[in-house]
């Protein structure tokens, strides 16, 4: 699933919104941001936002995951 933040949601958010189902049926993984670096388009793991981690459980993520500071 491809998703970005916005509409007052982060990425994973508008993702479940997009799959509809249950939260208890979905596992996050690394979300991934893509920027242009010297006229390359380059992608790097982004860390799950403290938001999301305040309104989702630790199941819902694969092990290991990166998380901002902060979170739950």
């Amino acid at each position: 699933m491809l998703a970005s933040s916005g509409g007052g949601h982060c990425a994973e958010g508008n993702a479940l919104k997009a799959l509809g189902g249950s939260l208890s049926e979905l596992i996050f993984m690394d979300a991934h941001q893509v920027k242009r670096v010297d006229g390359v388009l380059k992608a790097k793991i982004k860390p799950v936002c403290t938001n999301f981690q305040t309104n989702y459980s630790p199941e819902n993520f694969v092990p290991g995951i990166q998380a901002d500071k902060g979170g739950a």
